[in-house]
């Protein structure tokens, strides 16, 4: 059975947050029923006109079942549409997702996660995986966010280790083919690159694109269809190819459908002998435990250092609320005392960091923790509680 599968990140923010929106909107759902996909993956369908857009061309173009994220935010931003039914559905969360004083990196409140979906086939069930991981931001230069993304991709194999349907995946992974978290992630999940299989390995994210126009960035490939065998039926790859990547032009201006290009891989999906899954690859379950350990490292550094920061403002208050209690407010004084006051404005940066030090901290090292402790049951290994290191 043919089984052909489409993936994009359609950057589908409310306005002002994303340029174009309609427009782009409706350039892509024109494309839709021309493209000829059983699935379609889409990410960051944030904004309602949206997705109320991208459900119809779907179903326009035969493409009736449908799953959409709850909510404008936190709910993932992920719409799946299928040209068959769906026999079962269930959307996970992350359980590392961001930071949450960083509201200029906003996974946080986004609520990523992952969809994990059967539909019914001619030749049995087949499950469909539709995910959105941990953005790498430009400013990310040292990585601080690969250690959740590796959290996530333990939590996403784990997942699919209890799958004994034949698998496909699609959406934005945040990690491009070189990195260490691709290469742990194939090597956890026994996951196949759908476009490494054909020789067709084209960047996603890319200079020619209007809206990444004049980045220094490199060109990249971070979004992916993946295929991975059932316990009695073998998939392969037979072709892929990137999509939705013209570039169009209105008024005088370029612009595209997304910020990303898309991907669409065609899948054969046959019986075979009933066999086991492979285990993880003992060289994956190491890269994946550095990873998280890495994570885990970066987290205790923060929390130390929201502690500081929260030290430091709390004693610049007190120093200046004491200094206006001890003298009487006069004109000549006025302009002294309004000096000292600006102290005070620290007091929200103190409660800030005290809030990320002792409420998300805690949480977010019980979470590499239990990551942790995660790859050690998917690896079969017996391993001490880390929980301690916190």
């Amino acid at each position: 059975m043919r089984l052909r599968i489409a993936t994009l990140n359609t950057w589908a923010f409310p306005p002002p947050l994303a340029e174009r929106l309609d427009e782009r909107m409706e350039a892509l759902a024109q494309r839709i029923a021309p493209l000829g996909a059983d699935v379609l993956a889409l990410q960051e369908v944030w904004a309602g006109g949206a997705r109320e857009r991208l459900v119809a061309a779907g179903a326009a173009a035969g493409l009736e079942h449908v799953w959409v994220s709850d909510g404008a935010f936190f709910g993932g931003g992920l719409v799946l549409l299928s040209r068959l039914p769906f026999r079962a559905v269930r959307f996970e969360s992350y359980a590392l997702n961001g930071v949450p004083h960083r509201p200029a990196h906003p996974d946080y409140y986004g609520g990523k996660g992952f969809l994990l979906a059967s539909i019914a086939t001619e030749v049995g069930p087949v499950s469909l995986v539709n995910t959105h991981m941990h953005a790498r931001y430009r400013s990310d230069v040292d990585h601080q966010y690969s250690g959740h993304r590796a959290a996530q991709l333990v939590q996403l194999a784990a997942a699919l280790a209890t799958v004994r349907e034949p698998v496909a995946l699609a959406g934005d992974f945040n990690f491009e083919d070189r990195s260490d978290e691709y290469r742990a992630f194939v090597g956890l999940s026994g996951v196949r690159d759908a476009a490494a299989e054909v020789g067709r390995r084209e960047p996603t994210v890319w200079r020619a694109n209007p809206y990444r126009a004049g980045r220094s960035s490199p060109d990249n490939r971070i979004d992916f269809v993946f295929s991975r065998d059932g316990v009695a039926h073998g998939v392969r790859a037979t072709a892929a190819r990137r999509v939705f990547d013209e570039v169009l032009e209105r008024d005088g201006e370029r612009f595209a459908v997304s910020d990303h290009a898309g991907v669409l891989a065609e899948l054969e999906i046959e019986p075979r002998e009933a066999r086991q899954l492979p285990p993880p690859a003992p060289g994956a379950v190491a890269l994946a435990g550095e990873l998280l350990d890495r994570g885990h490292e970066r987290a205790e550094r923060r929390r130390r250092l929201h502690r500081r920061r929260a030290g430091v403002g709390l004693g610049a208050s007190l120093v200046a609320v004491a200094a206006l209690r001890s003298r009487p407010l006069t004109r000549r004084g006025f302009l002294r005392a309004s000096l000292q006051g600006t102290t005070l404005v620290a007091l929200g940066g103190t409660l800030s960091s005290g809030l990320v030090a002792e409420l998300y901290g805690p949480g977010e090292l019980d979470g590499f923790a239990e990551a942790r402790l995660e790859l050690a049951r998917l690896a079969g290994a017996v391993v001490g509680d880390v929980r301690g290191r916190s």
